[in-house]
C-alpha cells in the first residue's frame, strides 16, 4: 500500500470526538458497543509546562478501556487544564480508530503563542445563507454516515478517477447517486455560501455538499482559501474536500500557495487541522515532484515534532510515513518520543 493510499486508509477508518460538533447520545452509546482501549495521549504545543505534569491530571491510562459517552468527564478534564496552568486555550478530543483503538489528544496554547492560532479575519455576506433543501440533503448523507460509522463500518470516499464522490455502501452510493444528480447546478451557490455566510453550520455543509457537485480542480483552487475559517468544522469539511481533490488544482502558484497555508496548519492547535493538513500535504507532494520539494521545504521541522509528540496512526504515524517520502527531499524520520511508556502512553 503506498502512502497516500495508507494515509487514506487511515483517514476513514477514524472518527474524532471533538466538542463540534456534538454527536446525539443515542450515537455515541451506540459506538461503545465497541470496546475501545487508550492506545496513547498526545500533547501538544507545551513550552513552560511539561507534559509530564499534563498527564497527571488526567485521570487516563494507557491499555485501559475508554468510552465515547464520557465525552462531558472529557470536556471538563481540559478545562481543568486551561485553568490549573493558565493556558490560553485547550482543545482535547478522544479518536476512535477501528477496529478498538482509541487516542486522546491534547493540545494546549500558552499566553502569547499566536503561531497555534489560525488567523480568522473573516467577513460575512449579510443575509447570505444555506438554502432548506440544501440543508435537507446535507442531513440526510451526513447523518447516514455516522449511523454507518456507528455501526462498525468505515466510510470510504469513493473518488479516483471520478468528478465526484460515491461510496460502496449501497445505502450511501444511493443517497450520493441522488446528490450527483442534483448539487452540480448549485456549485457557485455552495461556493458563496462557505466563503461568505455567517452561519458556521451552513458553512461546513456547503463545504461538505461540494463534493457532489463536479469540477473539483477548479472548486478546490477557490476554497482552499477557506482554510482560515473561524470554525473548526467548516476548516475540517474543507480540508476533507481538499486531501481528495487538491492535485487536480491546475495553477502551480495556486498549489505552491496551498502547500504554505497547510504548513501554517500543521502548527495549529488542533488535531482536526493537524491531521488534515498532513493528509492534503501527503496528497501533493505525491502528485508533483516540484511540490515535493517545497513541502519538505516549509514543513518538514513541523512533521517532525509531531512524529516525535504523536502516537495515533493518523496523525504521528502519517507524519512518519510523510517524512519517509520525503527523505529524499531533505527530510528525515523521527519515531514517537512517548510510545513505550507503559503507564500514560
Amino acid at each position: 500500500m503506498n502512502c497516500i493510499r495508507l494515509a487514506t486508509a487511515l483517514l476513514v477508518s477514524a472518527l474524532v470526538l471533538s466538542s463540534h460538533p456534538a454527536l446525539a447520545s443515542a450515537q455515541l452509546a451506540e459506538m461503545d458497543k465497541v470496546h475501545w482501549i487508550l492506545r496513547g495521549i498526545d500533547v501538544f504545543g507545551l513550552r513552560s509546562v511539561t507534559r509530564d505534569q499534563v498527564l497527571a491530571t488526567l485521570p487516563l491510562r494507557t491499555g485501559e478501556p475508554i468510552k465515547a459517552v464520557d465525552k462531558p468527564m472529557r470536556d471538563a478534564w481540559c478545562a481543568r487544564l486551561r485553568t490549573q496552568f493558565q493556558f490560553a486555550e485547550t482543545n482535547c478530543v478522544l479518536v476512535l480508530e477501528q477496529p478498538d483503538m482509541a487516542y486522546f489528544s491534547v493540545d494546549a496554547v500558552e499566553k502569547g503563542d499566536t503561531s497555534r492560532v489560525p488567523p480568522t479575519a473573516r467577513s460575512w455576506e449579510s443575509g447570505l445563507k444555506l438554502s432548506p433543501e440544501l440543508h435537507a440533503l446535507y442531513k440526510e448523507i451526513d447523518e447516514l454516515k455516522d449511523r454507518t460509522f456507528a455501526a462498525g463500518h468505515p466510510v470510504v470516499d469513493l473518488y479516483r478517477d471520478r468528478e465526484m464522490v460515491d461510496y460502496a455502501d449501497p445505502d450511501l452510493h444511493r443517497v450520493a447517486q441522488d446528490l450527483q444528480a442534483r448539487i452540480p447546478a448549485r456549485r457557485n451557490e455552495l461556493i458563496r455560501v462557505l466563503m461568505g455566510a455567517s452561519a458556521s453550520r451552513d458553512r461546513a455543509a456547503a463545504a461538505d455538499l461540494l463534493n457532489f457537485a463536479g469540477e473539483p480542480g477548479a472548486t478546490a483552487a477557490v476554497i482552499y482559501k477557506a482554510l482560515d475559517d473561524p470554525d473548526a468544522m467548516v476548516r475540517n469539511n474543507v480540508s476533507r474536500y481538499l486531501i481528495k481533490w487538491a492535485p487536480r488544482i491546475q495553477s502551480e502558484a495556486t498549489r505552491e500557495a496551498l502547500v504554505k497555508v497547510l504548513s501554517a496548519q500543521l502548527r495549529w492547535a488542533s488535531f482536526g487541522d493537524r491531521n488534515k493538513a498532513i493528509f492534503v500535504l501527503t496528497a501533493l507532494a505525491q502528485s508533483d515532484e516540484a511540490l515535493r520539494h517545497a513541502v519538505a521545504q516549509r514543513s518538514c521541522r513541523a512533521l517532525d515534532e509531531i512524529a516525535r509528540l504523536s502516537s495515533a496512526p493518523n496523525v504521528g504515524g502519517a507524519a512518519r510515513d510523510l517524512l519517509a517520502s520525503l527523505s529524499g527531499a531533505g527530510c528525515s524520520v523521527t519515531g514517537p518520543a512517548h510510545a513505550a511508556r507503559p503507564r500514560h502512553g
